[in-house]
């Protein structure tokens, strides 16, 4: 019963930790999408006026998902001292 447990507890761990990145690597491309898009030259002359709000809010989500992958990432290394 105890191996079975602890195969369960690894396959979570890796789960975790396969979403932790998976997150990272969205908000990183939505905070590059909304840079391009709120910031640049090429991106203000595709969003103008009101459509700018699109590229601004998906930068906004960027670091949203960028804290909860930080958070996540926190809480798998102080279970992994334990």
């Amino acid at each position: 019963m105890q191996i079975i447990l602890t195969v369960r507890n690894k396959q979570s761990n890796n789960m975790r930790f396969t979403t932790s990145y998976i997150i990272l690597i969205t908000s990183f491309a939505l905070m590059a999408y909304g840079y391009w898009g709120a910031f640049t030259t090429p991106g203000n002359k595709v969003y103008d006026e009101m459509d700018a709000f699109y590229p601004f809010f998906m930068l906004i989500g960027g670091v949203v998902l960028l804290i909860i992958f930080l958070i996540l990432l926190i809480i798998m290394r102080r279970k992994a001292k334990k």
